[in-house]
């Protein structure tokens, strides 16, 4: 059995596969390397290791996530995968490989991730071959749900969104201003607080307040990492809960940039578990 998991900064899917397809699946914190330390996801990944699914039952591990972009980053999961599975072979790459498979398989395309992070990258089959790069949530990040989020804070604690839309807010989110300078400025994870306060926006996704404050970041993150950057004759892509819960709004973008309606996914584990199925059967037969 192959053991494949796509990492963001928020969440870690893991899909468990033979030959037969998809075995089991798990969900555990998210495993970037630069928000997170060995300990802590050490014990994550034990979470996933039941009565059902051994160790030694895992052949194979591929591990797809944000900041494994350097060999430093890479090195750090494998250390902490190998812990947990000392008789895994372990393959680690970036979240946007994964991404890249999840839409395309081995066709060309232009990945681009749209969840807690933002991402872009072109994929000519079997690796990424040119992206952006990603500088986070403070430096970059155009689009996606922290930055989003970020936006949405400042206007509510400036009492500029709409009334109904901050009441909204904190009654659900049961919140208080303290509460919120508190996750952003004093908790580990303000990337992960950011872009959970996006779900508040949802009952109001036809508002104009909310279709300008999305649309004005996805343009954004047209305009700097996709616009002049990679072939416009090239199929284009998106993984992500923000690319998935504002589709309408990304898909109407990407049409105003020349592009194709996009393929959207939610969850690329699952097509990447299909993805390495079909490799399982086919070099078996």
């Amino acid at each position: 059995m192959i053991l494949i998991a796509d990492s963001g900064s928020s969440k870690t899917d893991w899909m468990v596969v033979n030959n037969e397809g998809l075995v089991n699946n798990f969900q555990t914190m998210g495993l970037n390397p630069y928000f997170t330390d060995k300990v802590v996801a050490s014990d994550n990944i034990a979470e996933i290791i039941t009565e059902s699914l051994l160790a030694e039952q895992i052949s194979h591990i591929y591990f797809y996530g944000s900041g494994c972009g350097t060999d430093e980053s890479k090195a750090f999961i494998k250390e902490v995968l190998e812990v947990q599975f000392p008789f895994s072979e372990i393959s680690v790459n970036t979240d946007l490989q994964g991404a890249a498979i999840a839409l395309f398989g081995d066709k060309k395309g232009i990945a681009c991730i749209l969840g807690t992070g933002a991402n872009s990258g072109l994929y000519d089959g079997n690796t990424i071959v040119k992206k952006q790069i990603s500088l986070g949530y403070i430096l970059g990040d155009e689009g996606s749900g922290a930055v989003i989020g970020k936006r949405f804070m400042a206007s509510v604690l400036k009492s500029e969104a709409p009334d109904e839309i901050v009441r909204y807010f904190y009654k659900e989110s049961g919140l208080s201003n303290t509460d919120i300078i508190t996750n952003i400025y004093r908790e580990r994870f303000p990337n992960r607080f950011l872009a959970h306060t996006v779900k508040y926006l949802l009952p109001f996704a036809d508002s104009s307040y909310v279709n300008g404050l999305v649309g004005d970041e996805i343009d954004t993150f047209f305009r700097e990492n996709i616009d002049g950057k990679y072939p416009i004759d090239t199929e284009i892509g998106f993984v992500g809960s923000l690319a998935w819960l504002f589709r309408d709004i990304v898909t109407n973008v990407a049409k105003r940039y020349g592009y194709k309606t996009p393929k959207i996914l939610r969850y690329p584990a699952t097509e990447l578990a299909e993805f390495y199925r079909d490799k399982i059967i086919s070099t078996r037969s």
